[in-house]
């Protein structure tokens, strides 16, 4: 049965919903960001609603948009998996490299171009994803994650360390005297970095104004 909305648009839309930003899904499917943004449109003229929020320098999913990713997210990544698969794909100028989205926006994709310059010989695949890596199944040769480097069956280089800022409501250190010590930041309610779970666990510094 032929599938009544474009796979290609779709697999543009899973990209962007990925990266939160339509740039930096262009840069991904090696094509201009207004190409991104047209099948964006096309996408949802066949739907008949919005799927992004478009903000000054991203763009944000509507609910609606957040349903269709939530179905859509695994079958591309399987669909990938399985196009790499039978491609064998073995040719020593080709990295296969996942990544955090939040970190290929911010701070990989603006290096690439420098990348290239200085290795010019080597094809470059990126999967923006901030889901743990099974080396033996997924067909990637490293991973950029953030933690401890403590996990089992992959060999862990630190690249940087990276420091957290603890932020609240001014009502808050309003009701502590301008500060909070991390006992008293532990007794709060705290917001969870799905993709860092651990945030809060190595809490020594003190919050102030």
């Amino acid at each position: 049965m032929k599938p009544r909305l474009p796979l290609n648009n779709l697999n543009t839309f899973t990209t962007a919903a990925e990266l939160s930003s339509f740039q930096a899904a262009a840069e991904v499917l090696h094509v201009t960001p207004s190409a991104v943004s047209h099948q964006i449109r096309n996408l949802e003229s066949l739907l008949g609603y919005e799927l992004f929020e478009r903000l000054d320098k991203r763009v944000k999913l509507t609910s609606r948009g957040e349903r269709l990713f939530a179905e859509l997210r695994e079958p591309f990544r399987d669909i990938y998996k399985a196009s790499e698969s039978a491609l064998h794909i073995c040719q020593s100028n080709e990295l296969s490299l996942s990544v955090a989205p939040a970190f290929a926006t911010r701070w990989l994709l603006p290096r690439l171009e420098g990348f290239y310059t200085t290795y010019p010989e080597i094809k470059l695949s990126l999967t923006a994803t901030s889901d743990m890596v099974n080396f033996q199944r997924d067909n990637v040769d490293a991973a950029i994650r953030l933690g401890n480097g403590d996990w089992p069956g992959a060999e862990s280089i630190k690249l940087f360390d990276m420091e957290l800022v603890a932020v609240c409501l001014p009502s808050l250190l309003d009701s502590h005297q301008g500060a909070l010590s991390p006992e008293q930041v532990a007794q709060q309610s705290l917001v969870i970095n799905s993709s860092i779970p651990d945030t809060w666990g190595g809490l020594v510094c003190q919050c102030g104004g």
